[in-house]
């Protein structure tokens, strides 16, 4: 769990949507063709995605997933938590979850899980991240979650978010982010890894990254 800060007068950052973008579209598990698209998010809610989208309770072909519908299914959980904690869910922010998948991939690719990234200093924080995909904030932070499986697992897109979310949730730094009343905006990515280990595991890379935009007040007491 990692945190940032700043007041009310703290400077922007600028980035380049374009650049972001072009960056993304070079990988291809950001190319997989998907039942769920960005422009559900503000239109779909909880009981919507449950409800229409089948597919989140077949099992998960580990070579050939639906990365988007994935990654919708950590979203959409992590807003029913906080639902039933009576709290204002989160709203989709694409460019967080830009930063969150290209987190995951980098991580997933250069073999390392920590919020600091050690082999691209161009991404090395979350901050940096942020800036990268053109998100200024007020305040920031981020969880990540690493789960290994084995390749004969069965299991479902719901099984998987939940448990992921299960693991975020078991820690309290990771838990403080996901209940926070100060952040208002939430990108989430669930990927799988291209490698497998010599016992047929797989390690399942997880990130969310929180956030309250720099033209939104900053309300630490909650809402």
């Amino acid at each position: 769990m990692l945190k940032f800060l700043f007041t009310f007068f703290s400077l922007f950052t600028f980035g380049d949507d374009n650049r972001c973008e072009d960056f993304l579209l070079n990988l291809p598990q950001f190319q997989y063709a998907s039942d769920f698209e960005d422009e559900m998010y503000p239109s779909v809610d909880n009981s919507e995605f449950y409800t229409n989208f089948r597919k989140l309770n077949m099992n998960i072909d580990f070579n050939d997933y639906d990365q988007h519908l994935l990654n919708a299914a950590l979203f959409y959980l992590t807003n029913e938590f906080r639902i039933k904690k009576r709290l204002q869910p989160l709203k989709f922010e694409k460019r967080l979850r830009n930063a969150s998948f290209i987190h995951a991939s980098e991580m997933m690719n250069k073999n390392f899980f920590n919020h600091l990234n050690p082999i691209n200093p161009e991404f090395k924080s979350p901050k940096d991240r942020c800036a990268f995909c053109n998100y200024t904030y007020k305040a920031s932070a981020e969880n990540i979650a690493r789960v290994t499986l084995g390749i004969e697992t069965q299991i479902t897109y719901f099984q998987m978010a939940k448990k992921i979310l299960d693991n975020l949730t078991a820690s309290p730094v990771h838990l403080e982010n996901i209940i926070s009343k100060t952040y208002t905006e939430l990108g989430c990515t669930i990927m799988i890894s291209t490698k497998t280990f010599k016992g047929g595991e797989k390690d399942f890379y997880a990130v969310q990254d929180f956030g309250i935009p720099q033209m939104e007040s900053l309300d630490l007491e909650g809402r």
